[in-house]
Formats: structure tokens, sequence, C-alpha cells
């Protein structure tokens, strides 16, 4: 029995921040990939494309608020019923 092992990949692309009155508004594409198993034999790769958004108030903070929204790719039956999942975040340098 392994010790454990896992892999994880994430790319974006980030637009330029957009001045809206005092806010900044930014959006973003990527991409992610990534499992855990027992072992590194046992790893494979589970990947996902999603957009966001990132909202920043530079006078309250220097952190921006945040919304993802993700897609599986590939035919995992299991991550296609958890499709489209949207997280919301906070403390990410804009």
């Amino acid at each position: 029995m392994g010790c454990g092992a896992q892999a994880v990949g994430h790319i974006e692309a980030r637009t330029m921040a957009l001045k809206l009155a005092f806010l900044r508004l930014g959006g973003l594409l990527f991409v992610d990939a990534g499992d855990a198993a027992a072992d590194a034999s046992s790893l494979t790769l589970y990947s996902d494309v999603g957009l966001g958004l990132r909202l920043l108030i530079p006078q309250l903070n220097i952190y921006s608020l945040r919304a993802d929204w993700a897609f599986p790719c590939g035919r995992c039956l299991a991550c296609r019923r958890l499709a489209r999942p949207l997280t919301f975040g906070f403390r990410q340098v804009f």
C-alpha cells in the first residue's frame, strides 16, 4: 500500500481589470486537472474548464471577491452528475 499520491494542475487566462466607478471587474478562463489516490500508479487525472469573475473594491481591501463556474471534461459519469459547480470565494489578489 502506498503513502498517497496527488496530482494538481491549474492554468488561467485573465482579462485586465475594467474600471467601473470605484470598482474593478475582471474575468478569466481556466483549466484544472487533478486526482488523489493511494499510490502514483492509481492516479487518473480528472479535468474541467471554466470561467470566472473577479470583483475588487479597492477602498475596502486588496483582495477580490470571486465566482467561478466549472464544467467537467471527459466521460466520467460521477463528474457529470456534479456538473457545473458554481463556487464563490474571497482572498485572491486581483
